[in-house]
């Protein structure tokens, strides 16, 4: 199946790409047997239905706008992992925003609701091949119909300080890097020393939570976000996954204690600035006020410190807190081609948390191809160390069963991706990722006492704006 997966995608990249590349770029419609060809108009068009005989146009004049991408992709493992087996996966998102000004004379307000549709293959998706710590797709979910944001924002100060409020989500306010955006992992865009960290993985993409977040600009360089949300989108009582406990978004988790955010900006130009190149330097961190468990040691019945594994019931400590500091520079640009980077480190408590050290980092070069002024090719690189009290943990247990399993240490992927626009509404994505000590170097599940084997994966990932 593996050998299967590799040929299918390969002769995607060598047929659709190259031929769907050559229509576009000659401004020809791509022929389809016994259907007429659509006008030359479409692969210019910024979506592929069009502005619906100009009801777009009258729904944006009166203040309401909609936006309907669908993402559809298959990967496969070509050497290593868990398994072989082809998944796949697509992921249909439906948003709406309203400007209350226009609808209801509110002057300042918008909302903004994006509902999706998750399906795959077999219950299947890309992290089932992997077992990593970094899934290598930022679209897995489990397959359901789900709201996911629902809020109001209201500037108090116009193009100086805005608050929004609702069921709000984390990943798009937080530790953003735009030169990461042609990678496919999750880490690139929600790290893993969240996801791993935060219980549930934090208010992050497929489940945000209710919260309230608030955008400053203090000067001309430089800005601050601050949020609160609830501490775990899933709530007090999952024992399941949390996608499960909250299969269709509709929750509402006030359980977990509060979780905080906090961002300071330095813009060193904006990104239409037509002098310098433009970048941003962000600090930022993360405080939970609920309890966190021990990573080594916990309680015996009769109150006795003894090893995690050996505990009945855990040690725990009074809140949970992560400290980061990204960058994201252009460092060179001509015309429409340009080259930048992004780099991130994150450091947390290494007795409460899995993962106490993060980095990452990358490059992404734009319009580096004649004719192919949208294109980007990223590169991309993440590091999570295993906390050494995790490690130390994993010892306990191996010598206490006595029988050989690995020790976590740490998880390194590299990814290369490369994202063709065939229209402004098309792209087409293939990807490679290699996996290091997958989930940290944790068991094979058919296999316990051996190690998951790195891990190549393939994958294909295709992008429609309706």
């Amino acid at each position: 199946m593996a050998n299967l997966s590799v040929i299918v995608i390969a002769v995607g990249l060598a047929t659709i790409i190259p031929l769907s590349a050559t229509f576009a770029q000659s401004g020809q419609t791509p022929p389809v047997q016994g259907v007429p060809a659509p006008t030359q108009d479409v692969w210019h068009a910024n979506t592929l239905t069009g502005n619906w005989g100009g009801l777009r146009d009258r729904l944006k004049d009166r203040g309401v706008e909609f936006t309907i991408n669908e993402t559809a992709e298959m990967f496969g493992a070509a050497k290593g992992g868990i398994e072989r087996s082809p998944t796949f996966e697509s992921l249909l998102e439906v948003t709406t925003d309203a400007d209350l000004q226009k609808l209801l004379g509110w002057t300042g307000a918008t909302t903004h609701v994006t509902v999706f549709s998750v399906t795959d293959s077999g219950n299947k998706n890309a992290l089932n091949l992997t077992g990593s710590l970094s899934d290598p797709s930022n679209i897995d979910a489990v397959p359901t119909l789900r709201l996911y944001q629902a809020y109001i924002e209201q500037y108090i100060v116009p193009k100086k300080l805005t608050v929004r409020a609702g069921q709000i989500a984390a990943d798009g306010d937080f530790k953003v890097k735009p030169s990461a955006a042609g990678l496919m992992n999750g880490t690139f865009g929600w790290p893993t020393a969240e996801s791993s960290n935060i219980p549930s993985g934090g208010p992050a993409f497929p489940l945000a939570t209710p919260g309230v977040r608030i955008e400053a600009k203090l000067t001309e360089q430089f800005s601050v976000k601050a949020a609160v949300y609830s501490g775990n989108p899933a709530g007090s009582n999952c024992t399941a996954d949390p996608q499960i406990c909250d299969r269709y978004g509709l929750k509402f988790s006030t359980s977990g204690g509060a979780l905080a955010f906090g961002e300071l900006h330095y813009a060193m130009a904006e990104a239409d600035s037509p002098i310098g190149l433009p970048g941003v330097l962000k600090l930022g961190g993360w405080y939970l006020s609920a309890d966190a468990a021990d990573r080594h040691y916990g309680f015996s019945s009769g109150g006795a410190i003894v090893p995690r594994s050996l505990a009945a019931s855990p040690i725990t400590h009074r809140g949970d807190y992560g400290v980061y500091g990204l960058a994201d520079q252009t460092i060179w640009r001509q015309g429409k081609a340009s080259i930048s980077a992004f780099g991130m480190a994150e450091f947390a408590p290494k007795d409460r948390n899995p993962v106490s050290f993060y980095v990452d980092g990358g490059v992404a070069l734009k319009g580096y191809l004649p004719r192919r002024p949208e294109d980007v090719l990223s590169f991309g690189v993440a590091y999570s160390r295993i906390s050494s009290d995790a490690i130390a943990g994993d010892r306990d247990s191996a010598m206490m069963a006595g029988l050989p399993q690995p020790i976590r240490d740490a998880e390194t992927v590299f990814e290369v991706s490369y994202v063709a626009t065939i229209a402004p509404w098309w792209t087409i994505q293939p990807d490679l990722q290699y996996f290091i000590h997958p989930g940290g170097n944790v068991p094979l599940p058919s296999m316990p006492e051996k190690a998951i084997p790195n891990t190549l994966v393939v994958g294909l990932r295709t992008q429609i704006k309706f």
